[in-house]
């Protein structure tokens, strides 16, 4: 992994990477002002444009949440609101007390679609495993916009298969996650940032050890980067 330096660097690594990691980014800045300077900001319904992320004693959580269903054992890999009919295009995660025995671990989309199929994956139908509004909307798996760039949806806590067949592929996507090596990255120093493409990157937490329970990331979501 090459560490971004700058910011025109940024969209370019994202772009052919999918995600781009800057070391010590604005490290004096404070909660907002550093992920302005990345792009424009998505405002999520009953989220702050800044979210603060602890690791959670599973019994301090609520089940709606990640570490109500994990705790301090290992996330599983996802992308962030895949149950959402659009969900964000992408997010950063900044360090704000940091620790190397905690991870976030990435895998590629577009290598997974080559895999399986992109045909079978746009086929595939999933949908909320709770209701979005009164209503659980079907989605496909992969999605292809009118600018032709392609969306990949994941979570196996929040998202269910609608379909017998559908929940095939989704066991076939299971095991491709289960077999193949991830690129991790430690948020380890104060300003050290890792912009993610949200529809082609999957991310995953570590198991937090004792020593990495005073962990602290803010996460921001963006609807385009600078």
């Amino acid at each position: 992994m090459v560490p971004t330096t700058s910011l025109p660097d940024v969209i370019s690594r994202v772009r052919s990477n999918g995600f781009a990691f800057i070391p010590r980014f604005r490290p004096n800045e404070l909660d907002q002002e550093p992920f302005d300077a990345l792009g424009q900001l998505d405002h999520l319904p009953g989220l702050n444009l800044v979210q603060e992320l602890k690791p959670t004693h599973l019994s301090d959580s609520t089940p709606n949440t990640y570490s109500g269903n994990f705790g301090y054992d290992a996330f599983p890999f996802h992308s962030d609101m895949a149950h959402w009919p659009t969900p964000p295009r992408f997010l950063a995660l900044r360090c704000i007390k940091g620790t190397t025995d905690v991870k976030t671990r990435l895998l590629d989309s577009s290598v997974l679609a080559e895999a399986l199929g992109p045909s079978r994956l746009r086929r595939t139908v999933v949908k909320p495993r709770r209701p979005l509004e009164m209503a659980f909307p079907l989605m496909r798996l992969m999605e292809q916009n009118r600018y032709g760039e392609h969306l990949f949806r994941w979570d196996s806590i929040f998202m269910i298969a609608a379909s017998r067949q559908s929940l095939t592929v989704c066991n076939e996507v299971e095991e491709w996650l289960a077999t193949h090596n991830p690129t991790e990255v430690a948020l380890s120093e104060t300003g050290d940032t890792l912009v993610i493409d949200n529809w082609r990157m999957l991310h995953a937490r570590s198991p937090v050890p004792k020593e990495g329970k005073n962990r602290i990331i803010h996460r921001a979501y963006f609807s385009n980067l600078n």
